[in-house]
């Protein structure tokens, strides 16, 4: 079996962020750098009549910045029919763990075993024996648990493998900087992020309609609106995280102060949503929506203030 220790925390990682950081971390490499780009924010009228469909947290880059800026390549490949060889040589011969795409239906570790469908990872790390296998799935539990090659045979859609590779990039403090300074002043549909921030505030405020947004989805967690606010909220305690690293690595100040900053804008955007979740079970809705704007409006401000602090030190 190899050696590899589940990591996952629970704010700032995916289910496929908490596999990669895992491998990253048993090749002995820094995996922080993944999270360069994590600092975004959309909001495009253009996209749907939902809230939830305008609103996004950027496009996920981190496989290519760990490819780039850490030196772990992570290629993807659709279903097989020779799995279990490839599974093999990789576990035996290049001595790499394998990420496979599942349902979760055949992982006997999660809640919805054999009773729901839904596309889920686990990474394989070893055999147990020849028809089982050793997965860790972070994001469900930090054990090694088993799973058997029938049920990878039935669940199993697409793989992954690692490679370990020389960084093409370095990544400076300034740099870093600079790099999220453009994205944040970049204009989509005429707007900056800031101003989109401001446009999601007001749609809050005039157009909001929770059903339209729930649109007939008994699951909360699968409302998009919730989603994305979940996912903004994680974004910027993994760019937290990058921060934080930078400043360990270079020694920068100002980094760790921006860290706690980002810390502190997270907890905003997650209060947003956990105020917006409660809308669904309360009579108090306007009173819970203009308590939501205000909260937005405040996260809005504190990212305009980091941005001012950014441009005050370049």
């Amino acid at each position: 079996m190899l050696e590899v220790k589940p990591i996952y925390d629970v704010l700032s990682h995916s289910c496929l962020d908490a596999i990669v950081i895992s491998v990253s971390s048993c090749q002995g490499l820094n995996y922080e750098p993944m999270f360069y780009d994590s600092w975004n924010f959309i909001y495009d009228t253009r996209l749907g009549t939902k809230i939830g469909d305008r609103l996004h947290e950027g496009e996920d880059r981190s496989w290519i910045n760990m490819r780039e800026y850490v030196g772990l390549g992570i290629i993807k490949y659709g279903r097989n029919d020779k799995l279990e060889k490839v599974i093999d040589m990789e576990l035996f011969k290049m001595n790499m763990p394998i990420l496979l795409y599942i349902d979760a239906y055949y992982c006997s570790w999660t809640k919805v075993y054999q009773k729901e469908s839904y596309m889920h990872t686990c990474l394989l790390i070893g055999k147990q024996s020849n028809k089982t296998y050793i997965s860790i799935d972070p994001y469900t539990n930090l054990k090694y648990n088993q799973i058997s090659l029938e049920e990878i045979r039935k669940g199993c859609s697409g793989y992954a493998v690692f490679r370990k590779m020389e960084p093409q990039k370095t990544l400076s403090c300034e740099q870093l900087l600079r790099h999220q300074l453009n994205i944040m002043s970049e204009k989509i549909n005429g707007n900056n992020r800031l101003e989109m921030m401001k446009l999601f505030a007001n749609d809050i405020e005039q157009h909001f309609h929770l059903n339209d947004e729930l649109d007939g989805n008994e699951n909360l967690l699968k409302v998009m609106l919730f989603e994305r606010l979940k996912f903004l909220s994680r974004r910027r305690r993994q760019f937290s995280t990058l921060l934080r690293y930078m400043n360990r690595t270079y020694g920068v100040s100002i980094m760790l102060q921006l860290a706690e900053k980002f810390d502190d804008v997270a907890n905003k955007w997650e209060t947003v949503r956990n105020t917006m979740i409660k809308l669904c079970f309360s009579e108090k809705m306007d009173e819970l929506r203009i308590r939501a704007l205000k909260r937005i409006l405040d996260a809005s401000n504190s990212e305009s203030e980091i941005l001012d602090i950014i441009k005050s030190v370049l």
